[in-house]
C-alpha cells in the first residue's frame, strides 16, 4: 500500500502521482500551476450516474447521454492515413440488438474489453451508420461505472485532458 504524504498548497501539480513535465506545462498553460490551483477549480457541473438499461432501450434515444448494459460481439479498428484511427465495439443485448461504441484516434481501445465480455457504456447516443455511442466511458471487469445514483461533480476539460481526467486529480 503506498504511504501517504502531505503536500504543501503551492507545491507544483508535478509533484502529484501521473503528472510529468508534459503534463504539468499543458496544465500550466490552463493556468494550472499549483495544488491551489486545482483545489480552487470549480465544477462547471454535476451528473447523477443513471440505471443502466437494454440495448434496444438505448437504441431509442438518439441525442441522449445513456447507459447501456450487454455483451461486446466484435471489434473494429480502421485507419485513415497517418495516425488516425477509428475504433469501433459492437454491444449487443439479450434480444440480439447491437449499438457500436466509437473512439476517434484512441487504437488501445480495442485492448480494454473482451470478446463476450459484459460491460456497460456510457455517453450519448448518436447515428453513425447505425445507432452508436460517441466515445463512451467503459465499465466492466474490476474497473466499473460508478454506482448509479451516484453524484459526481463535471470539470471543465483544460486542452489536451478530458474532465474526468482534472476530476480524478
Amino acid at each position: 500500500m503506498a504511504q501517504a504524504r502531505t503536500l504543501r498548497p503551492d507545491a507544483p501539480l508535478t509533484e502529484l502521482d501521473g503528472i510529468g513535465t508534459a503534463k504539468g506545462e499543458k496544465l500550466a498553460k490552463a493556468g494550472l500551476v499549483t495544488l491551489s490551483d486545482l483545489l480552487l477549480t470549480r465544477p462547471v457541473g454535476v451528473v447523477e450516474w443513471p440505471e443502466a438499461i437494454e440495448v434496444a432501450q438505448a437504441i431509442e434515444r438518439e441525442g441522449e447521454i445513456v447507459r447501456v448494459r450487454g455483451r461486446v460481439k466484435g471489434f473494429q479498428r480502421t485507419r485513415f492515413g497517418g495516425k488516425r484511427s477509428l475504433v469501433r465495439i459492437t454491444l449487443e443485448g439479450p434480444d440480439g440488438s447491437t449499438l457500436v461504441g466509437m473512439w476517434f484516434n484512441q487504437p488501445w481501445m480495442v485492448d480494454v474489453v473482451q470478446k463476450d465480455e459484459e460491460v456497460e457504456f456510457y455517453g450519448q447516443r448518436v447515428e453513425a451508420k447505425g445507432p452508436a455511442l460517441a466515445a463512451p466511458q467503459i465499465g466492466h471487469g474490476e474497473k466499473l461505472l460508478p454506482e448509479p445514483g451516484t453524484v459526481e461533480p463535471q470539470y471543465a476539460a483544460p486542452q489536451g485532458f478530458s474532465g474526468a481526467f482534472l476530476g480524478g486529480l
